[in-house]
């Protein structure tokens, strides 16, 4: 008979990669890492007990679904509280994935940004359910409807600028301008400029438009004059003209055309009252158009346009009120219509589409400033007992997705933040230590490999994360190739080895949890094993006691794991799982749990 040493060892997971070396250069504990409830499901209590089966000790449950999340009821976040005191879990929270800015299919109006806070201001209160005595992190998205208002990718082996998104925030109108380079005037210094073009040409090309029917209405009241004037050539004309413009007045208010003694029966009263009606038609749309671009113009002016359009404002409004109440002085309307035109060709050209990141970050930011402020209040002003603001990068091409939009963002929030803190009474160094403490960032590494998909490497990758990194609160762990929003183990795809170092160092508090709801989907099969070999964990709490990448996902079978001893029983019950084959090959185990694959019956 053979020695033991004969049988056959056994095999890793038939996914699993090459585990030489850990993704980071210290150890990681298993403990740092989580795992995601399903989101799909508004049993949270049910999902959040079958992941505390796994062993897991950080849990991650809500949905990015608002329904869904508003479906969760009340009782269920008290007794998950009860649940982690009783196990010595952590918990966190994965917030609805709603657009901050407040924009939708409508556009963009303050009322929709006021609606979202409320929203998002719901889930802050029912994650300070599950801890009121310490800080749950909850995650936000920092846009959900919005693109990346600059466009770059790697074009010809060097990065470029294809397009840049400009939002008229008055409106909610988006344009899009492709940064070609013209022939006459060459590249533009920076992205910007070439919407202050496209600014430029869309304020002229409006402006001629309204000239244009100020010129219709103009020459159809100065044909009037000349028919006029051809017949009567002195002051009896004017008189003439003006008795024509008081009936056309009482035409307006409804009265019959009736003869009128003072008008000569050779002139053509009828037909020349219908030809100031044609005018004033299209002097009223000029009016309206020109009054449209003069609130634009008021909303986006320096203080010093700002007082030419006053001036003008001064000076018109009694010219409109007066033909508002007296249609027989539309030559006056006519003449102060289009003095408004020259007045809005004089000033700088209003920034009536502003730089969408621009945009996103003022709006995105009063949001979660706001958020804060509610996190703030529900914990009654202990900064110790808030529920912590984590923004998160979508993925990459998303509105501000990367690690210095996600920076810009967090920055702004929190500069708001201690204004507001401020001005209810706390210093300025309490109200910078409450922002620093309660706003940050949730980095996805997943999400910000699909950098790769605009044709940029691992630098790029590692780049922005390094600059996001002083910021981070909460990590997001999948692993992708670049191309597509998959979400594999970690060490699957090429998301940059390392990509955690610099974050690791922060400290314990950072959790990592693990979102791979795809792989459970496809594969039904636990990512624990592979993020624990991966990221180095040790498998004891022990010092030298060894680490899953050296001992556990290595090893080679014991007397009972190979093919030596396997009882035909067990091989029908639970396939080649026991064999460290895939567990898909054969067996009849059921009832297993998505993430440890331990029966639930």
């Amino acid at each position: 008979m053979g020695g033991y040493e004969n049988f056959y060892g056994g095999a890793d997971y038939g996914l699993d990669p090459s585990y030489e070396g850990s993704d980071t250069k210290a150890y990681m504990p298993a403990g740092q890492f989580g795992v995601t409830t399903d989101a799909r499901s508004a049993n949270q209590l049910k999902e959040v007990s079958r992941m505390l089966n796994t062993g897991a000790k950080v849990i991650e449950m809500g949905s990015i679904s608002a329904d869904v999340f508003e479906s969760i009821p009340q009782e269920h976040f008290k007794e998950i509280a009860k649940l982690r005191n009783l196990v010595g879990a952590e918990m966190t929270v994965h917030a609805p994935v709603l657009e901050p800015t407040g924009y939708g299919q409508r556009g963009w109006d303050a009322s929709q940004r006021a609606q979202v806070e409320r929203q998002l201001k719901n889930v802050v209160d029912r994650a300070h359910d599950l801890n009121e005595e310490g800080n749950v992190v909850v995650t936000f998205h920092s846009s959900a409807a919005l693109p990346e208002g600059v466009t770059r990718s790697i074009v010809d082996g060097k990065e470029k600028v294809t397009e840049i998104i400009g939002i008229n925030e008055r409106t909610g109108e988006a344009i899009r301008k492709e940064t070609k380079p013209g022939f006459l005037e060459g590249e533009k210094e920076k992205p910007e400029d070439y919407l202050e073009d496209k600014n430029k040409e869309l304020w002229s090309e409006s402006l001629r438009q309204v000239n244009f029917g100020v010129n219709q209405g103009s020459e159809a009241l100065e044909t009037i004059h000349e028919k006029i004037m051809e017949k009567f050539p002195d002051k009896k004309g004017q008189e003439i003209e003006k008795d024509l413009f008081k009936t056309y007045n009482e035409y307006v208010k409804g009265e019959n055309l009736k003869e009128i003694e003072s008008i000569p029966k050779t002139i053509p009263v009828e037909g020349l009252i219908r030809n100031i009606e044609h005018g004033e038609i299209y002097l009223r749309n000029a009016y309206e158009s020109m009054k449209g671009l003069f609130d634009t113009a008021y909303h986006a002016a320096s203080d010093e346009d700002k007082k030419i359009l006053e001036a003008y404002k001064k000076e018109a409004k009694p010219i409109i009120d007066a033909y508002a109440k007296d249609h027989s002085k539309v030559a006056d309307f006519a003449d102060m219509v289009r003095k408004g035109i020259h007045t809005l060709h004089r000033i700088t050209t209003p920034r009536v589409y502003k730089p969408l990141n621009e945009f996103m970050l003022d709006k995105s930011s009063e949001t979660f400033s706001n958020l804060a402020m509610e996190s703030f209040k529900v914990a009654k002003g202990d900064p110790n007992k808030a529920p912590i603001i984590s923004i998160e990068n979508p993925p990459a091409g998303g509105g501000l997705s990367t690690g210095e939009g996600l920076r810009d963002l967090i920055k702004m929030t929190r500069k708001k933040f201690e204004k507001k803190l401020m001005a209810e009474g706390r210093s300025k160094s309490e109200a910078e230590e409450a922002s620093e403490k309660l706003i940050g960032a949730t980095w996805d590494v997943g999400h910000i490999n699909m950098l790769r998909k605009a044709g940029y490497g691992e630098k790029k990758i590692l780049e922005e994360t390094g600059k996001i990194t002083p910021f981070v609160k909460h990590v997001h762990l999948s692993d992708n190739f670049g191309m597509e929003h998959t979400e594999l183990p970690m060490g699957m795809g090429n998301v940059p080895k390392g990509i955690l170092n610099d974050i690791a160092k922060k400290g314990k508090d950072i959790k990592k949890v693990i979102e791979t709801i795809q792989w459970y989907q496809h594969f039904q099969a636990s990512p624990l094993p592979m993020m624990f070999s991966h990221y180095n964990s040790p498998i004891y709490a022990a010092d030298g006691g060894g680490s899953w990448n050296e001992q556990g996902m290595g090893r080679m079978g014991t007397y009972f794991s190979g093919y030596g001893m396997n009882p035909d029983f067990h091989h029908q019950v639970y396939g080649a799982s026991f064999t460290g084959l895939p567990v898909e090959l054969g067996g009849q185990m059921s009832g297993r749990s998505r993430v440890s694959g331990t029966p639930m019956d």
